[in-house]
């Protein structure tokens, strides 16, 4: 299940498959890998998938 969160001065890219970051004091996400955003983006602004490079 993918959920979003805001970042900053984070290389979201470079972040090694299976890291765990720690979110504050109580939230700890593993990293499972990269998520491709689909199509359902685009009912948000017509052609943000493609403009995302997707």
């Amino acid at each position: 299940m993918g959920k979003n969160i805001t970042t900053q001065g984070l290389d979201l890219f470079g972040l090694p498959v299976r890291m765990i970051l720690l979110l504050g004091i109580r939230a700890v996400i593993w990293i499972t890998g990269l998520r491709k955003p689909c199509k359902q983006l685009n009912g948000y602004q017509q052609a943000l998938t493609k403009a995302l490079g997707m």
